[in-house]
């Protein structure tokens, strides 16, 4: 999700969110906010940021905190 936050098509992001997020019975979360809290509330967990960190499946080979702050400002700019 990284890296395409650079050229995702946002109307593209929108209807995947609908289509398996909002409009799934199973997922709590029914709008942008409720994915964002969701987001941040992964991310800020320090167990989790540290298992990102030392994953011998580290394909992007940068420091977690930044894809997660990219991540979560991509998102931010979607509501």
């Amino acid at each position: 999700m990284y890296y395409l936050c650079k050229n995702l098509d946002k109307k593209r992001l929108f209807v995947c969110l609908e289509t398996y997020i909002f409009k799934d019975e199973e997922m709590r979360e029914n709008d942008i906010e409720g994915v964002l809290k969701r987001v941040r509330r992964t991310f800020e967990d320090k167990s989790y940021l540290e298992r990102l960190n030392t994953s011998d499946k580290k394909w992007i080979d940068m420091d977690a905190s930044k894809v997660t702050a990219k991540i979560l400002e991509f998102l931010e700019e979607c509501k």
